[in-house]
C-alpha cells in the first residue's frame, strides 16, 4: 500500500500541477504540502487498508454465517439481525466522530507545520525579538492537542471490537 500511495501522490500532483494558477493559490502552501504527502498517506494506507480488513471479515462473517444456517436457521437469522443493528448503531455514532477527528487532525497538522516553517523562516527576527519561547509554547500546545485526538483516532477500532466481543 505504501507502493501505491507514492504513485497516487505522483499521480495528484501531475493533476494538481495541470490546474491554473488561481486554483493553486487558492489553497496555502502548507495545506498543498499536506495533500501531497500526509493526506494522501493517510487516504491509501488508512482508509484502504482499513477497508481490506473489513472485506476479509465479512467473508469470514459470510463463511460463519452459512455454517450457522446449515446448524441452526432460527439462531442464525436472530444472530444476524442482532449484529446488524449492533453494527448499524456503531456506524452512525462513530462515522461522524470520525469525520470530525479527521478534520481537526489535518487542520492541527496544517498548523503545526506552518508554525515550524514560520519560525525556521524567521528565525533571527524571533531571536531579536526574543519570541523563540513564544514560537516552542505555540508548538508545543499544538503538539498536545494533536496527541489528544490521535489517541481517539487510534482507539476508535478497538470500540466496535469491544463492543461486538461484549454482545457475544
Amino acid at each position: 500500500l505504501s507502493r501505491q500511495s507514492s504513485i497516487f501522490a505522483k499521480n495528484f500532483m501531475k493533476r494538481l500541477f495541470n490546474q491554473p494558477i488561481n486554483t493553486l493559490q487558492s489553497r496555502s502552501i502548507h495545506e498543498l504540502i499536506f495533500s501531497i504527502t500526509t493526506g494522501i498517506n493517510s487516504i491509501v494506507v488508512g482508509v484502504i487498508g482499513i477497508l481490506v480488513n473489513a472485506f476479509s471479515d465479512l467473508i469470514l462473517l459470510l463463511i460463519i454465517f452459512v455454517g450457522l444456517i446449515i446448524y441452526d436457521p432460527i439462531i442464525a437469522i436472530s444472530t444476524l439481525l442482532l449484529f446488524t443493528t449492533i453494527a448499524t448503531i456503531l456506524y452512525l455514532q462513530m462515522h461522524n466522530k470520525a469525520k470530525k477527528l479527521g478534520i481537526e487532525n489535518s487542520r492541527l497538522t496544517i498548523l503545526h507545520t506552518s508554525k515550524l516553517y514560520e519560525i525556521l523562516n524567521t528565525y533571527r527576527e524571533a531571536l531579536v525579538k526574543n519570541r523563540r519561547q513564544y514560537y516552542v509554547d505555540s508548538i508545543g500546545d499544538i503538539r498536545y492537542e494533536m496527541s489528544s485526538i490521535q489517541a481517539e483516532i487510534s482507539f476508535m477500532p478497538n470500540i466496535g471490537k469491544y463492543v461486538v466481543e461484549t454482545t457475544i
